[in-house]
């Protein structure tokens, strides 16, 4: 596949949703769109809690689009919020693709961010921002993967570049701030210091969350080629591993979610049904 030129025309798509309690169930009481980035109706088949299912209809992004993502749940709303498939960021003839999402929980609220994987395609050039704000009392599990090349159609991500940020806040003071970044080729991508050969990475974070929630993601076994680490920041659980398979990967961190659910959300997990098509 060839790069696409510059000078293509871009995208910029952006979502705002405020998720929040009304008649007995969370709704969407505020949607603002623009570009080629939507939602539908949120689905109950937890009865007062949402799932809504992000939609993004280009399904990847090219160098120059960008994605800004904003989502806020109001006192005593509950929500889940994911995508029906993978991400893509394709390749680049120099430009970033873009995507920025803050996430907001209110007291009293809950939150699950769980959208899938983002392939990083053979010399992609990629930027990604997290800023999760946490109020006391608020309750929020969230994972991201990033997938490194599709090694099974010969795409090895022998170059390219990526950007993360992850910035995590308590009543607005920063708890976890971490960045991720590299480009390819470079040693960091070989080296037992850095990503070991492996072109999956994953994290899960987690919060409120005590040492038992901590004893009970380690408790989730892993498959032998997932490398693995769990540590707690005050009531933040961490969670962070590297794979070669993104399906494997994808699967041990949906079974964390359904093992730490109960004690962080206050219930048992119940899968969205798009995961299952």
């Amino acid at each position: 596949m060839q790069a696409l030129p510059d000078n293509l025309a871009t995208w910029r798509a952006d979502l705002a949703l405020e998720l929040a309690p009304r008649h007995g169930r969370t709704v969407i009481a505020r949607r603002d769109m623009h570009g080629p980035l939507a939602v539908q109706k949120a689905l109950y088949p937890e009865g007062d809690l949402a799932h809504v299912y992000l939609l993004h209809p280009p399904g990847g992004l090219v160098g120059g689009d960008s994605l800004a993502i904003d989502i806020a749940t109001a006192p005593g709303g509950r929500a889940l919020v994911t995508t029906p498939a993978s991400g893509k960021v394709y390749r680049s003839a120099g430009r970033v693709a873009r995507q920025d999402v803050h996430l907001e929980v209110a007291s009293g609220s809950s939150l699950e961010w769980l959208p899938q994987d983002t392939i990083l395609f053979d010399a992609s050039r990629y930027a990604g921002r997290t800023r999760i704000d946490l109020a006391a009392g608020a309750r929020y599990l969230g994972r991201e993967q990033l997938v490194l090349g599709r090694p099974a159609h010969g795409d090895d991500y022998a170059e390219g570049a990526a950007d993360q940020l992850l910035d995590v806040r308590v009543d607005r003071v920063p708890l976890l701030e971490e960045r991720l970044r590299f480009a390819a080729p470079s040693p960091f991508m070989q080296a037992p210091w850095g990503l070991g050969g492996r072109r999956v990475i994953g994290a899960l974070f987690a919060s409120p969350a005590d040492d038992a929630c901590v004893e009970t993601a380690r408790a989730v076994v892993a498959p032998e080629d997932i490398e693995v680490g769990v540590t707690r920041l005050e009531g933040l659980l961490c969670l962070r591993c590297l794979g070669h398979d993104a399906t494997a990967t994808r699967e041990f961190l949906a079974r964390v979610w359904q093992a730490l659910r109960p004690a962080v959300i206050g219930r048992e997990a119940s899968v969205p049904r798009v995961w299952r098509t």
